[in-house]
Formats: structure tokens, C-alpha cells, sequence
């Protein structure tokens, strides 16, 4: 399974320490997590490029909305995801989740509804 993460930033905080407490563990059920980030570096960089995972840095949402949906499309087109998982503090967290449904990718929501889903929130 492969799960698009978007929404962490580049200190490690609460957010950033939760999502790699779970990746450390699921990356050993075949789970794979890959990357976005706005920002010129993202928490944990290296240790998520030693675990298998793939960073996408896009322009920021906020400071160039068009910029941002069309790299989120473009990886969104260039790789399969099984669903996306975004964690951000604004209301500009609609926008991938917005993206991801118009691409037909699962997001956090749907995937809970599936009845074959292994991770449970």
C-alpha cells in the first residue's frame, strides 16, 4: 500500500513525530509513505529517505496556489497511491484533499470507509 502524507512541515514537532511513530512501524507491513512539502526542508528528511520513502517538494499553497495543485496532480499522475493523508492547521487542507478526489485517489475520510482497510485511526 502506498499513502501520499501531506501536511508536515519542517520542524519536528507533534504532527511531524506521530506520522513517523507510525511510519517506522508500517513501513515493515509494506506500507509505504511518500512525501509533500512546501517548505525548503521537511522533518526527518533523512530518515525518510533511509525508510524507502520519496519527498515531493511543490511550491507552497499558500503563496502559489495554481503552482501547488499542479505539482500535486503531476505526482498524483506519475505515481499509483492507495490514498492520501493530509495533515494541515488551515483551511487550506481542502485543497489536496479536493485534488485527490478529482484525481480519484482515496483520501484520510474514505479511507476509513473501506472495508478491506488495515490501518485503523
Amino acid at each position: 500500500m502506498k499513502i501520499l502524507q501531506i501536511g508536515m512541515g519542517n520542524v519536528a514537532g507533534g504532527l511531524e513525530a506521530f506520522v513517523m511513530n507510525y511510519y517506522r512501524v508500517l513501513v515493515h507491513m509494506d506500507i509505504q509513505f511518500d512525501f509533500v512539502c512546501m517548505y525548503d526542508k521537511i522533518a526527518y528528511e533523512e530518515e525518510i529517505r533511509k525508510l524507502g520513502g520519496r519527498i515531493y517538494y511543490i511550491p507552497n499553497v499558500k503563496k502559489n496556489y495554481q503552482g501547488y495543485i499542479k505539482e500535486l496532480k503531476k505526482i498524483l499522475k506519475e505515481t499509483k497511491y492507495d490514498a492520501v493523508h493530509v495533515n494541515m492547521l488551515s483551511a487550506a487542507n481542502i485543497v489536496p484533499l479536493r485534488v485527490a478526489h478529482t484525481m480519484k485517489v482515496p483520501n484520510h475520510g474514505q479511507l476509513e470507509q473501506t472495508k478491506d482497510c488495515k490501518i485503523c485511526y
